[in-house]
This record gives C-alpha cells, structure tokens and sequence, in this order.
C-alpha cells in the first residue's frame, strides 16, 4: 500500500508505483525518450541568424514545447495525471503558436505585437496597485509607460490572436476542438475538476475520497503529446532546413517517431479510446455527489 498521508507525491512510496508504472509502460517511455533525444539534437544543430524574428521565435517556442515535454513525461511518471495534464495542455499552446508562426508572416507579426498587449495589461494592474513603492513608480513613471504602449497598440491596430487562431493557422484546428478543451479542465480547479477526487456508487453518491498516483488515460495523452511535438519538430526542420547539415538523417528519424507513434494512437483508440463526453455533459446537472 501506498503510503500518502505524511508526504504525498513527495513520499517515498510513489517511487514504487513509479517503477512500477515504467515497467509496465517501458516500450513507449523509452519512444518517448528517444524522441526527446532526437528534439534536443535538433536544437542544438540548428543555426539561428540573431536579426530574424522567424527563427528566434520558433527556436524560442521550441525550447519551450521540449520543457514542458519532459514535464509531462516526469509528471506522468509520478502518477500525477491532472497537472500532467496541465502541462499538456501548455505544450499544445506552444506548438500552436510554434508552427503557426513558422508557416505565416501574419502570425509572426501578431505573436510579436502581442508582447504590447500584455505590457498594458501589467501596467495598469501596476497603476491600481497601492502599495507604497508601486505608488510611487506610479506617480513618476507608469501612467507615462501606459500612454506610450496605447499610442503604439492604436498606431499599429495591434489586436490579440486568440489561441483558436494560433491553431488554425498552424493547420491544427482539429486538435483545438478535440482535444484541448479535455485538457483545459485540467488546468482549473472548477466543482467538475474535483470529482477525480471522489469514488462514486452507482448511483452517483460519494462513497470516499480517493487521492494518490494514477495511470488512467496516461499512454493516450503520453502518445498524444509525443505526436505535437513532433509537428513542432517538423516546423523547425522546415524554418531552419538551409543550416542543417545532416537534414535528410534527421527526417528519416523523425519519420520514424511519426510512424510509431500512428501505430501507437490506433492501437490504443481501438482500445480505450479517451472519454471526452464529460467536456459537453449536461450543465444543469450537479457535478459532484448526483443523485
């Protein structure tokens, strides 16, 4: 038995589930490994020209999409499936905005701009904050700094992209639909997001909670979030495709992940594809302790 009530998934007895999980999983852990290796080979081949915001951006976002890679793989590992799914979600976000930003000008420019929007945003979070010292930076530099960022953002009819858009330039709007708003409950902490907490009867009472590691649905979003990293990877190969010096090598890799991870995802759907019924089910009714 697991014992969680002193550490929780700090204590000692999830590294024994975690083991276990890694044995019963290894095949695809070590897939996944193998094309975090391989990501990280193509990072640090590719050649960035330092004066294009092409290629800084999308090695940016790439760096990111490899951190929260890894961080879904360790999460998953741990049994911590709700941040793990979490982090997912955030790996979607980045390979959104990623080859999006790869494919198109329009893109490029709107993910840049939106850098203004979010600077107003934290200025008047600052200029209503009434501590002393933000009082003060107020008073001599803030409303200054708004003005300036509003100037810009109506000069240059600056409008935020909604992530939605981000997808579909990207040519992933399916996985927006589909997949991310699974993932987006995971990211709140609404009275529907506390019923993996509950174990009902079935009659939908609350029979105890239940807390502690959990493997449920861990290899679909394993071999889910190994498939969106992938086509990161294959927009950066297309953005920096002129430096690399061994491309044809790293395609044919890459087409080989691309392969085990189709098999993997149909395999699995065949058996036990993820339930997303819950992203849509009737909001009249209570989502914890039906009857």
């Amino acid at each position: 038995m697991l014992k969680l009530d002193d550490n929780g998934f700090l204590g000692e007895g999830v590294d024994d589930w975690s083991r276990a999980f890694k044995n019963n999983h290894r095949p695809l852990l070590d897939r996944c490994e193998q094309l975090n290796r391989d990501a990280h080979s193509l990072l640090y081949s590719i050649k960035i020209h330092k004066k294009d915001p092409r290629e800084i951006i999308v090695a940016g976002l790439f760096m990111r999409a490899l951190e929260f890679y890894q961080a879904e793989i360790l999460l998953f590992e741990k049994g911590m499936q709700p941040s793990a799914k979490g982090v997912l979600r955030c790996l979607l976000e980045a390979v959104f905005q990623l080859v999006a930003v790869a494919k198109g000008d329009e893109a490029l420019q709107a993910y840049i701009d939106s850098d203004q929007i979010d600077r107003l945003k934290t200025t008047n979070k600052a200029r209503h904050n009434n501590t002393p010292n933000m009082q003060l930076l107020r008073e001599e530099n803030l409303d200054k700094i708004k003005d300036k960022i509003e100037q810009t953002i109506d000069e240059k009819k600056i409008k935020r992209i909604p992530m939605e858009d981000y997808a579909r330039k990207a040519g992933m709007h399916d996985w927006y639909v589909d997949l991310y708003p699974y993932l987006s409950k995971a990211a709140h902490s609404s009275p529907r997001n506390l019923e993996q907490y509950l174990r009902l009867d079935g009659v939908g009472q609350v029979e105890e909670l239940q807390y502690g590691p959990t493997d449920s649905d861990s290899c679909e979003l394993l071999v889910h979030g190994s498939h969106c990293l992938f086509l990161g990877i294959v927009a950066v190969v297309n953005v920096f495709e002129h430096s690399l010096e061994n491309k044809d090598s790293l395609k044919e890799t890459f087409r080989g992940h691309e392969s085990f991870f189709k098999e993997k995802m149909n395999e699995l759907n065949a058996q036990n594809p993820l339930d997303r019924t819950d992203a849509t089910r009737d909001s009249s009714q209570p989502p914890i302790g039906r009857s």
